[in-house]
């Protein structure tokens, strides 16, 4: 197969894998932590107004949503690139951080998470991500 076509593949694969675990945490997260009562997670003016009443445990869903879904990309892409594994690897995290700025843009959250979600969630963990894929290559 051309690289740059399984590049390209193997980048979108990582992405499409990194949001559907994280995805799947944040859609599981209701039913693991108790949610303030009328919070209605498809309108977001709900989420806005009901913000203030979340536990701590709720948002710890979210971060570890957060940093394994970008864990789980850039190990997938860190491991099944042609080249520059950590460049592709830490560009998934790279990814992820931009959507993380863009949703604590538009939603309110404490800024205690959003300091930790951001800093500690998406680069740290692309990090590991590499670090991980890098001991089943033999190629770095």
């Amino acid at each position: 197969m051309n690289p740059y076509l399984r590049n390209a593949l193997v980048i979108m694969g990582g992405l499409f894998l990194g949001s559907l675990v994280n995805g799947g945490i944040v859609s599981i997260s209701s039913s693991m932590v108790e949610v303030p009562a009328g919070v209605d997670f498809e309108d977001m003016d709900s989420y806005k107004a009901h913000i203030k009443e979340f536990s701590g445990k709720y948002f710890a869903i979210i971060f570890l949503a957060h940093a394994l879904g970008t864990l789980v990309a850039a190990y997938f892409v860190a491991r099944l690139v042609t080249k520059a594994p950590a460049f592709f690897g830490f560009m998934m995290g790279v990814i992820f951080l931009l959507g993380g700025l863009y949703m604590a843009w538009i939603l309110p959250a404490p800024l205690w998470f959003e300091a930790l979600d951001l800093l500690g969630a998406y680069l740290p963990m692309a990090l590991i991500g590499n670090v991980l894929a890098r001991r089943k290559r033999s190629d770095w």
